[in-house]
């Protein structure tokens, strides 16, 4: 009897203890972004426990505190960032407004926009392509429609004969 309440009180002891002193965190599954070359960036972090149940929702913050995603989908899209280096961290909130978890390490997002030459060169790449794909199309009708005539003709001098 002795022993089963000495074994009884060490597992309520061990179950009262907490784990962690921590709460739930959360973690970019890419932290860092060194060439986002066109200004824009997909962030996504882990789900936080429970968050369908609990309501919860997710705000991504930048290094100025500016909110620039609020959601309930752990994943977010920023675009429109011109060049420079940007650190976003992310926190679950609940119904209330009150913080469940953030972020500990930001991830960190470096825009360096294409160079103008890049873009011109870019364009005319393009444009080229765009103009001998129209040549080739009316180059295509124009011998597809004189094939058609020229056997057309053949076809009404077969037939009077």
């Amino acid at each position: 009897m002795r022993l089963q309440t000495l074994a009884l009180a060490f597992f309520l002891i061990v179950q009262a203890t907490p784990v962690s002193a921590q709460g739930p965190s959360i973690e970019f599954e890419t932290r860092d972004f060194p060439d986002a070359r066109e200004g824009y960036v997909s962030l996504d972090w882990n789900e936080v426990a429970g968050s369908i149940a609990a309501h919860v929702s997710y705000r991504v913050r930048d290094q100025n505190d500016r909110v620039v995603y609020r959601g309930g989908l752990p994943m977010a899209f920023v675009s429109g960032l011109p060049d420079g280096e940007y650190e976003f961290h992310v926190e679950s909130v609940d119904a209330n407004g009150d913080v469940l978890a953030r972020s500990l390490v930001p991830a960190v997002v470096t825009v360096r926009h294409w160079s103008m030459w890049q873009a011109w060169l870019s364009f005319g790449v393009g444009m080229t392509v765009f103009i001998v794909l129209v040549v080739v199309i009316i180059h295509g009708s124009w011998n597809a429609r004189r094939s058609a005539g020229v056997s057309s003709e053949a076809d009404r001098l077969e037939a009077t004969r």
